[in-house]
C-alpha cells in the first residue's frame, strides 16, 4: 500500500502499517475467541449483496431462453450476463453494532431453539454483532494517519468486516443447500426423508424466508424495541430468530409437518420474485402453510398438519395463477424464464 507522501511522512506510514498489522492480529483473535471464522475473503469488501440467492436464481435459467424481471410492475426486461444485479441491494447485510442487552435478550431467545444445527447457526449470527461491535470499540480508541485510498487502516479493515460476515455465514448455508435445490429442481423430493438433509434445508429456508427487503420492511413496522430497553439494531438479528423458531418447530416435530411437490405441466408456468417464499394460508390464520417455487414447473409447500410424510400433486393453470397471484402481492420485483407469462403480473397485464 502506497502512503500519501503529499501528507504524510516515512515515519508515519512505518506507523500506520504497524498499527494495521496489530489490528490484523486482534481480529482473528477476537474471531478465533468467539467462534467466528474468517476465510480470506472476508477482508475483500462486498457491496452488492443478494438477498435472494444465486444458486436459487440459478434455477430460473432457461438454457435457451434469458432470464426475465420485472420491476414495480413494468415490462419484463431480459437479464444479461451474469446474475450479479439481480434481487441485490447495497450494503444489503451490513451488521450494525447491538448493545450488551441486544445481546443478552437474543441469547436468552435462542435457549428457546431445540435443534442443535439451528442453534448453533444463530449463536454464530449473534456473535458475528458482539464480534463487529468489539472490534469497533478497539478500532475507536486508535488515533492513525490516513493514507488516501488505503484499503488497510485498522478502521477500513473492520469496516469490511461488517459488510461481509453475515453473507458469508449465510454462503455456507447456501453451499449445503444447493444440491437439496437441485434435486427439487429435478422433480426429486425423497431427500425430506433423510433427517440431515432435511435439516441442511430447512436452516436454508429458514434464513430465505428472512433475509428479503420485503420481511425488513414489517419488521420495521414493529413496535420500537427501545420502548422495552432495547436498540433499534436489534431489529435485524430479532427477525432471524423469530424466521428460525419456526423452521426450529419444523425440525423438532417432524410429525407434524408434511412437504408437498407441486409439478405444474400446465399452461401458466410458476414465477418467483424477491419474496420467494409466502404465506399460503387463507386470512393468514391457522397453521402455517408456506410456499416456495423452485422452478417454472416445480414448487414446495411446507404445512403443518399431523401428517408426516411427502406428497405430490399435479395442479391446473387456475391453481399455479392462484400461486403466481401470491408471489406477486408480496413481490416488487418479479422473476421468470417466460417473458409472456411474467407480462400477465405486471400493471400491463392487469389492464
Amino acid at each position: 500500500m502506497a502512503a500519501d507522501t503529499k501528507i504524510h511522512d516515512e515515519s508515519e506510514y512505518n506507523e500506520l502499517v504497524k498499527i494495521t498489522e496489530k489490528m490484523h492480529a486482534i481480529i482473528e483473535k477476537w474471531a478465533a475467541e468467539n467462534g467466528v471464522k474468517l476465510s480470506p475473503g472476508a477482508f475483500i469488501k462486498k457491496r452488492n449483496q443478494h438477498y435472494v440467492p444465486r444458486c436459487y436464481l440459478e434455477l430460473w435459467r432457461d438454457s435457451e431462453k434469458p432470464l426475465y424481471q420485472s420491476i414495480k410492475g413494468d415490462e419484463p426486461i431480459p437479464v444479461r450476463g451474469d446474475l450479479k444485479k439481480v434481487a441485490q441491494s447495497k450494503d444489503f447485510y451490513r451488521v450494525q453494532p447491538i448493545t450488551e442487552k441486544d445481546r443478552d435478550f437474543l441469547l436468552w431467545l435462542v435457549k428457546t431453539v431445540k435443534s442443535p444445527d439451528i442453534s448453533n447457526f444463530l449463536i454464530d449470527f449473534i456473535k458475528i454483532y458482539e464480534l463487529t461491535g468489539g472490534l469497533m470499540q478497539i478500532v475507536s480508541g486508535y488515533t492513525w494517519p490516513q493514507t488516501s485510498g488505503d484499503a488497510e487502516t485498522p478502521y477500513k479493515i473492520v469496516d469490511t468486516l461488517a459488510n461481509n460476515l453475515i453473507e458469508e455465514l449465510y454462503a455456507k448455508i447456501e453451499a449445503t443447500a444447493a444440491d437439496i435445490l437441485r434435486k427439487i429442481a429435478s422433480g426429486e423430493i425423497d431427500w425430506w426423508e433423510a433427517e440431515q438433509s432435511r435439516v441442511n434445508f430447512l436452516l436454508f429456508f429458514g434464513t430465505q424466508y428472512f433475509r428479503t427487503p420485503g420481511i425488513l420492511k414489517k419488521a420495521t413496522q414493529l413496535t420500537s424495541p427501545t420502548n422495552v430497553g432495547l436498540s433499534e439494531k436489534v431489529i435485524y438479528p430479532l427477525m432471524m430468530i423469530m424466521s428460525m423458531q419456526i423452521v426450529d418447530d419444523m425440525v423438532a416435530k417432524p410429525d407434524d409437518y408434511y412437504i408437498t411437490l407441486l409439478i405444474n405441466d400446465s399452461d401458466v408456468p410458476f414465477i418467483t420474485g424477491i419474496q420467494p417464499i409466502v404465506d399460503a394460508r387463507p386470512n393468514k390464520q391457522g397453521a402455517y402453510n408456506l410456499y416456495y417455487p423452485i422452478t417454472a414447473k416445480y414448487a414446495i409447500l411446507l404445512k403443518k398438519e399431523e401428517r408426516r410424510g411427502i406428497i405430490k400433486v399435479t395442479i391446473d393453470s387456475n391453481k399455479a395463477h392462484e400461486y403466481n397471484s401470491m408471489i406477486k402481492n408480496s413481490s416488487d420485483i418479479l422473476i421468470a424464464s417466460d417473458a409472456k407469462i411474467l407480462a400477465k403480473y405486471t400493471n400491463q397485464g392487469n389492464q
